[in-house]
């Protein structure tokens, strides 16, 4: 281990132990005989922990080069580096002995469909008899044990961690969202994959990322950068790329001698996998499948058109693992429900109560539209926009709604430390009054009014936080599920 650590980092400033037991960029969660890796963020800067991190057990520190002479002085061994935080992954790796190593590890990117794909791909890979694990937005699983999770990508220590535990469980098959911001931060530096997916790329995080050129060139990350740490091991990847945007067939230039398979859900499209005679239900979505100049009747148990994008990604990434078409399609029939994604809220009622985790404008504009097939009445959409998050998708947001919506009830959404009122002010600026707009800051109030004396062909749809268990006001994390409270709210109409 320490031969490695000093190919990586080089000699260390004080001699260190041969072995550690674990890494840690959090000074609090320090054990014995870890390595501590000191970050510079937004509100705290690690390096003023060390002497705490010393004192709950570390055994070696890494810090910026600059600040160096905090071990020096202090007599601390570890190491000074250029950038702690994009060698911490790499560091974990090594502490946690390389479990991506001894896993087929598949990366799903993309704005939207990275929960649904990996959800997907893991009932894929289990219908092949391997132990699987997931790991992403709504936390880890593997051999019946999940970990919440607060990331999409857990910081590297921690998916080392995570990978680490499912190897000793005898993990096969590991399905792994990997977001933009972990691709630019370095969280999956270290990380093997034997397998990418790109879903899509629409609007999303422009505040962090600029523009969309960036947004674009941190995804590619995964099929370029990481793609050729693979090959460079002597193993050959492979990559799924969705080409019904521009971004997908520009990836496509960038394989270079790398394997890919393509999908679509546009018929004449010059894809491997094509979905076409689409039909819908609000639990269900069949198509047929043509691939290899053979056609095959889907049948998949989930609600929304978009969860065909996935199905298919999934089905990519099974074939490039050895598995047949045929086989895919029959495992398709038996997929559980993705918490959040389309879930039907059951109640008494004879209208229909859809809740999604749609939050960006085209994740909202492909729930609505699926909605919109599926409503003979009124279509009621209650929707918000995260605050401290990129400003400019609101009046999208609500122009998308407008669109497809009879009515619609603008509310908050995590409006961290905004004010939910100028939020909603900011979405409603770009709708142009087609339907009705109602205002309503208490997102319990808002569905409560959305669930409220509807026909029996009505469909309402609560988008946004899905499977979310929380509502974060300034400093606040509030409990509330937008399931459990349109049941409460339904339950009080019957």
């Amino acid at each position: 281990m320490l031969s490695e650590l000093v190919d990586l980092l080089g000699t260390p400033i004080l001699p260190t132990p041969s072995r550690f037991n674990g890494v840690t960029h959090d000074s609090r969660k320090v054990t014995s005989g870890d390595i501590y890796v000191a970050l510079r963020g937004a509100n705290f800067d690690g390096h003023d922990f060390i002497a705490n991190a010393m004192s709950m057990g570390a055994a070696a520190v890494i810090v910026e080069r600059s600040r160096q002479s905090l071990l020096v002085d202090s007599n601390i061994p570890g190491w000074s580096v250029q950038d702690p935080r994009q060698v911490m992954g790499y560091v974990a790796d090594i502490v946690y002995n390389h479990p991506s190593h001894h896993m087929h590890v598949v990366g799903v990117t993309g704005t939207n469909g990275k929960t649904s794909t990996t959800h997907i791909i893991a009932h894929l890979a289990k219908g092949l008899f391997q132990q699987t694990g997931i790991i992403g937005t709504l936390g880890a699983f593997a051999s019946g044990v999940s970990v919440p999770g607060q990331r999409t990508t857990p910081e590297a220590p921690d998916l080392q961690s995570m990978l680490s535990a499912m190897q000793s469980h005898s993990v096969d098959i590991v399905a792994m969202e990997v977001a933009s911001h972990a691709l630019v931060h370095g969280r999956v530096n270290g990380c093997l994959f034997d397998a990418a997916v790109f879903t899509n790329l629409t609007q999303d995080h422009l505040d962090f990322h600029g523009s969309m050129e960036c947004y674009f060139e941190a995804k590619a990350r995964l099929f370029t950068t990481h793609f050729d740490a693979v090959s460079q091991r002597g193993k050959q990847p492979f990559a799924v790329i969705g080409i019904d945007t521009e971004w997908g067939n520009r990836l496509c230039t960038m394989m270079r001698d790398f394997p890919f398979t393509t999908y679509s859900v546009n018929a004449g499209a010059a894809a491997d996998l094509v979905a076409v005679n689409i039909r819908l239900s609000a639990s269900s979505t069949e198509f047929d499948l043509l691939f290899d100049n053979q056609s095959f009747r889907v049948v998949l148990p989930l609600g929304g058109a978009f969860q065909i994008q996935n199905a298919l990604a999934a089905l990519g990434w099974f074939i490039g693992a050895g598995g047949s078409v045929a086989d895919g399609v029959a495992l398709f029939r038996t997929c559980p429900q993705i918490p959040g994604r389309f879930e039907i809220v059951l109640s008494k009622q004879s209208f229909a109560v859809v809740v999604d985790y749609a939050h960006t404008p085209d994740g909202l504009e492909n729930v609505l539209s699926t909605a919109r097939e599926l409503c003979y009445g009124k279509l009621i959409c209650v929707f918000g926009c995260g605050g401290d998050r990129d400003r400019s998708k609101r009046p999208l947001m609500g122009a998308i709604a407008e669109k497809y919506c009879d009515e619609v009830v603008v509310t908050s959404d995590n409006p961290r430390s905004e004010d939910a009122e100028v939020i909603i002010d900011q979405i409603i600026a770009g709708m142009s009054n087609h339907c009705v707009v109602r205002r309503e800051s208490d997102r319990r109030v808002a569905i409560a009014q959305a669930v409220t004396s509807r026909g029996s062909d009505d469909v309402v749809v609560i988008a946004g936080k899905g499977h979310e268990t929380y509502q974060i006001v300034h400093d606040q994390i509030i409990p509330f599920d937008d399931r459990l409270v349109a049941s409460e709210e339904l339950s009080k109409c019957s």
